[in-house]
C-alpha cells in the first residue's frame, strides 16, 4: 500500500504554433531539456542563442516570450504502477500559462508559477510507453492576451503588464535586471497510490517560552477508502529524546498536540543557538507505514509589536520575547534562471549575509518563493526572512480566475513554509498600496476597476490566520497600519526611503526600513568576464544599455558624483567612485538608524545580490565579487558599531549594541584630528556616556577644529578594534593627498603599509589580474604608518599583483 513513485525524465522543448517570431532556422527544431528548466536554458546549451548576459544575449532571446513551447518526455508505466488505484501527474511547477497533455488528450490546465501540479491521469496511461507534453504560451504574448481581456491597469515603469500572470515580476525586467521571460517545467513524476497519502503536514510551534513549548501537528490527508487509518507523529530532540503521539484519521485532516519540557529554544543569529527538533509524521494502516514525512522546527516564539506609543506606532518584531534589532537585505532571485541554479550557490549568499553581520532576509515581493534548501539554511544559521508574497509594484485585477489562483497559491505557501523558525514575518507584498496612493494609480483606474486591495487586505490575512496563526502577517512593504495613513509614514510601520541619498538618510527616522539603496556598477573585472575590453571606456554604450533606473546615469550617477568627487581620468576610476559612493550611502543609514534606536528598529538595504554584469543596488557582483558596500555594511551591521554623526557645535561619536548579543560597549574612545599632511591638531580620550542598552555616545567639540581650514582635516575616532572618520568637505573640493604605501605578500594575505593618509583602501584582486582571488576585508582609512593586514582567499598574490590591485578614494582624477 506504499505510495509508487516514477521520476521523469530526458525532456526535449521545441516551439509550436504561431512562429513568426521565432527565427525560421530554429522553427523546426527540438532541444534536449533533460529533467527540467527552461527553453532558454536548453536553447544557450545547444549553442543557438547566448547567454542573456553576454553582449546582445538580451535581444537575441526576445523572440522567445512571443512564442508558444512544448515541452515533451516519454515516461514507462510498469505494471506495478498501473496496479494502484489512482495514478497522479506531478510537477513541481509549471511556468507558466498552458496545458497538460498525456497521449493525446489534455488532463489540465496551469497558470501558475507559484504552486505545484497534481492531476489523476492513471484513465490516460496504458501499461508500456507514454507520452507526456506540456504545452505553454510564449508569457509575453500570453499576458498581452490577457491585459485586452480584464482591461490595462497600472504597472512601474515600461515593462510588460506582468501582473495578468502568476508569475515571477522580475522575469518581465527591472531596474536592476535585464527582460528574460521564462517558459519551463519543474521536475515532474508519476504517483500511484491505492488507501491514502499525506498531502501536506503543518508543525506550528503554538506556544514556547523557558519551560514548556507546545507542538501542534496538522496533517492533511488524501483517501480513497474509509478504511481505518492513524496519524502518528514522533519528535526528536537535538539531544535524541523522541516524543510521540498517535491519533485515528477521521476525514481529511488530523492533528496531534505534543508538550514539551525545558525545550532548547531556537534564537535569531547572534541571541543564541538554532537547535532544531526532527518531526517525522506517517500514515498507518494496522502495522503497515503507508507514507511519511520528515521535516525540522525550532521552538521559538514570534510577535510583531505595533503597539501606539508617543512617536506613532511600534515596528518591532520579538522572538522569544527579545526585541530584534533587524539588520539585513533584500533578497532577489539568485541567477536569471534561480530554479537550476545549484543549492551551494544558495548556501554561499546566505553564509556570506552571516559574515556580514546581517540577521534578516526579505524574500522580495518581485521573485519567487525560494525553495525548501534556503529555509533550511537560513534554520540553522539563524538568519529571520521576511517573506513577501509574490505581488510588486502593480495593480491587480480581482476578477475570477485571479482570487482562485491566489488563495490556492498562499495556501500551498503558507503551508510549505510552516516548519521553518527562520520565517518570522508573512507580508502581502511589496509597494502596491504604495503606488496606488502615491503614484497616481488611483486616478487612473477606472470606476469600479480592481487592483489587489481584497488580497492583502483580507484573502491573504484570512489564510494565515487559518493555516499559520504563529507568524505575524503584515499587509504590505511600505505600510502604515491603516488605510487612511499614507503607506510611507515614517512614525509607524515600515517605510522605503527612496526620496533620501547619502547625509540625507538622516533627516528623517522610520520604525523599520524595509528598503533602502544607492546603485553602483559592478567591478571592472566582473565587467570584463563577458564585455570586450575595447567597450570598456568612459562612456561605454554597452554599459550604458544595462542601466535600466529610472533617468540612467544622469539621474543614478551624474549629479552626486560631480559634487562629491573629481572627474574620473577612466572608466576603472568611475566606477570605484561610485561603488565608494555606495559604500558610504549604506554606512551612513545603517549607522543613522541603529543610532535611533529603539525609535527605529530595523534596516534592510536593497539589495543583496545580483543576477547579471548591470548597473544594480546590489553589494555583491553577479560573479560573487564584493563590492566595497559589502565591508561598509559588515562594518556598520557588526553587533557594535562605531559611527560619527554631525550636530550643532560639534561631531556625535555613537556606539550602537546589539542587546543580546553583543558584547560590553567601550567606556571610553581616542578621538584625534588631523590635517591630510599627518599633523596633529587634537588627540583626546573622550568618555562614551552611557544612553542605556542600545548606544553611548560623546560629543567632540568643535573648539578643536574651529580655527582651522576644515578642507585639510580629516576627524579619526577609535574604540577597542572599530574606528569612524569624518571629512568636513567632499573629496572634489579638497582633494586627497596622493597615495602612497607599501605592499608585502605572503600566502593568504598582503600587508599594506601607509606612507601616506590613505582613504577607504580596497584591495580588488581582479584589477591586478588575480580573477579568482577575493579579499576578506576592505573600506580602511589608515594614517601614515599604520599598516593593515587584509586576508586573501582564492589565488595568492604575487606583489606585482598585489600592488596593482589596492584602490583608494585618493586615486580618483589622478
Amino acid at each position: 500500500m506504499s505510495v509508487e513513485r516514477r521520476e521523469l525524465t530526458g525532456w526535449t522543448v521545441r516551439p509550436i504554433g504561431d512562429l513568426r517570431a521565432c527565427p525560421a532556422p530554429l522553427r523546426e527544431r527540438t532541444f534536449d531539456l533533460g529533467a527540467c528548466g527552461t527553453a532558454h536554458e536548453a536553447l544557450i546549451a545547444a549553442g543557438v542563442i547566448p547567454d542573456p548576459d553576454e553582449v546582445g544575449g538580451e535581444d537575441a532571446q526576445e523572440w522567445i516570450g512571443l512564442t508558444d513551447w512544448c515541452f515533451a518526455a516519454w515516461i514507462r508505466a510498469d505494471r506495478r504502477l498501473m496496479a494502484e488505484r489512482r495514478v497522479d501527474l506531478l510537477f513541481e511547477h509549471i511556468d507558466t500559462l498552458g496545458d497538460v497533455i498525456v497521449n493525446g488528450v489534455r488532463v489540465a490546465s496551469t497558470a501558475n508559477e507559484f504552486v505545484p501540479l497534481r492531476v489523476p491521469v492513471r484513465a490516460f496511461l496504458q501499461e508500456g510507453v507514454n507520452e507526456i507534453e506540456v504545452r505553454l504560451r510564449g508569457p509575453v504574448s500570453a499576458v498581452a492576451a490577457l491585459e485586452r481581456r480584464y482591461g490595462p491597469r497600472p504597472v512601474n515603469g515600461d515593462w510588460t503588464p506582468y501582473p495578468f500572470l502568476r508569475k515571477s515580476a522580475c522575469n518581465f525586467g527591472w531596474d536592476w535586471g535585464p527582460r528574460v521571460p521564462t517558459v519551463g517545467i519543474g521536475r515532474a513524476r508519476l504517483e500511484g497510490w491505492s488507501g491514502a497519502r499525506i498531502e501536506c503536514v503543518r508543525p506550528l510551534v503554538v506556544s514556547c517560552d523557558e519551560v514548556s513549548a507546545t507542538v501542534r501537528v496538522v496533517a492533511d490527508i488524501a483517501r480513497m477508502d474509509s478504511e481505518a487509518t492513524a496519524l502518528r507523529v514522533e519528535v526528536t530532540a537535538p539531544d535524541g529524546h523522541v516524543l510521540s503521539g498517535v491519533t485515528e484519521v477521521d476525514g481529511d485532516r488530523a492533528e496531534i498536540e505534543l508538550g514539551i519540557a525545558r525545550p532548547q529554544r531556537w534564537w535569531p543569529r547572534g541571541h543564541g543557538d538554532q537547535p532544531l527538533y526532527g518531526v517525522r509524521t506517517s500514515i498507518e494502516r494496522g502495522c503497515e507505514t503507508i507514507e511519511s514525512r520528515a521535516q525540522r522546527i525550532g521552538l521559538r516564539s514570534i510577535v510583531l509589536d505595533t503597539a501606539p506609543d508617543e512617536v506613532g506606532a511600534s515596528f518591532t518584531l520579538r522572538v522569544n520575547d527579545r526585541p530584534i534589532w533587524c539588520r539585513g537585505a533584500n533578497w532577489v532571485p539568485i541567477s536569471l534562471f534561480p530554479r537550476s541554479a545549484p543549492n551551494e550557490l544558495l548556501a554561499r549568499w546566505i553564509d556570506a549575509a552571516c559574515d556580514a553581520n546581517l540577521n534578516m532576509l526579505r524574500v522580495w515581493g518581485g521573485g519567487l518563493y525560494e525553495r525548501e534548501e534556503f529555509y533550511e539554511r537560513c534554520d540553522e544559521r539563524g538568519m529571520l526572512v521576511w517573506q513577501d508574497f509574490m505581488f510588486a509594484c502593480a495593480t491587480y485585477p480581482e476578477e475570477l480566475p485571479y482570487p482562485e489562483l491566489v488563495e490556492r497559491e498562499a495556501r500551498h505557501q503558507v503551508a510549505r513554509l510552516s516548519s521553518h523558525p527562520s520565517v518570522a514575518l508573512w507580508c502581502g507584498g511589496n509597494e502596491d498600496i504604495l503606488a496606488w496612493w502615491s503614484w497616481g494609480w488611483r486616478e487612473r483606474l477606472t470606476e469600479g476597476q480592481t487592483w489587489g486591495r481584497t488580497f492583502w487586505l483580507e484573502s491573504l490575512p484570512r489564510v494565515l490566520a487559518e493555516l499559520d496563526p504563529t507568524r505575524p502577517y503584515w499587509p504590505e512593504s511600505p505600510y502604515s497600519g491603516s488605510m487612511d495613513v499614507h503607506p510611507n509614514e515614517p512614525s509607524r510601520g515600515d517605510r522605503h526611503t527612496w526620496d533620501r541619498k547619502l547625509e540625507e538618510y538622516r533627516s528623517v527616522v522610520p520604525r523599520f526600513c524595509s528598503e533602502f539603496g544607492h546603485q553602483s556598477p559592478p567591478s571592472m573585472g566582473t565587467l570584463g568576464e563577458r564585455i570586450p575590453r575595447d567597450l570598456l571606456v568612459n562612456g561605454s554604450e554597452e554599459l550604458a544599455r544595462r542601466q535600466r533606473a529610472w533617468g540612467g546615469d544622469a539621474v543614478q550617477y551624474a549629479p552626486l558624483l560631480a559634487e562629491r568627487f573629481p572627474p574620473a581620468m577612466s572608466l576603472d576610476q568611475w566606477i570605484l567612485a561610485a561603488q565608494l559612493l555606495q559604500a558610504r550611502a549604506y554606512e551612513i543609514a545603517i549607522g543613522w538608524m541603529r543610532a535611533n534606536a529603539p525609535t527605529c528598529m530595523g534596516a534592510l538595504f536593497w539589495q543583496w545580490n545580483d543576477v547579471w554584469r548591470g548597473h544594480s543596488w546590489s553589494v555583491w557582483d553577479v560573479a560573487g565579487r564584493p563590492k566595497p558596500s559589502y565591508f561598509a555594511v559588515r562594518r556598520a551591521s557588526a553587533p557594535l558599531h562605531l559611527g560619527l554623526l554631525p550636530q550643532e557645535g560639534g561631531l556625535r561619536a555613537v556606539v550602537v549594541s546589539a542587546p543580546g548579543e553583543s558584547s560590553d560597549r567601550p567606556v571610553a574612545a581616542r578621538a584625534r584630528v588631523f590635517t591630510h599632511g599627518g599633523a596633529v591638531i587634537a588627540d583626546e580620550v573622550v568618555g562614551l556616556a552611557d544612553r542605556g542598552e542600545w548606544f553611548a555616545d560623546a560629543v567632540l567639540p568643535e573648539r578643536w577644529w574651529a580655527s582651522r581650514e576644515l578642507s585639510d582635516l580629516i576627524v579619526v575616532v577609535d574604540a577597542d578594534d572599530m574606528r569612524a572618520t569624518h571629512r568636513f568637505v567632499s573629496d572634489r573640493e579638497r582633494a586627497l593627498p596622493p597615495a602612497r604605501f607599501q605592499v608585502e605578500t605572503r600566502i593568504d594575505e598582503i600587508r599594506v603599509q601607509a606612507e601616506s593618509l590613505l582613504c577607504e583602501l580596497c584591495v580588488l584582486p581582479e584589477l591586478g589580474g588575480g580573477m579568482h582571488a577575493r579579499a576578506r576585508d576592505g573600506m580602511l582609512t589608515l594614517l601614515p604608518g599604520e599598516v593593515a593586514t587584509i586576508g586573501i582567499d582564492g589565488e595568492p598574490l604575487d606583489a606585482r599583483t598585489a600592488t596593482a590591485s589596492i584602490r583608494c578614494a585618493n586615486m580618483i582624477g589622478r
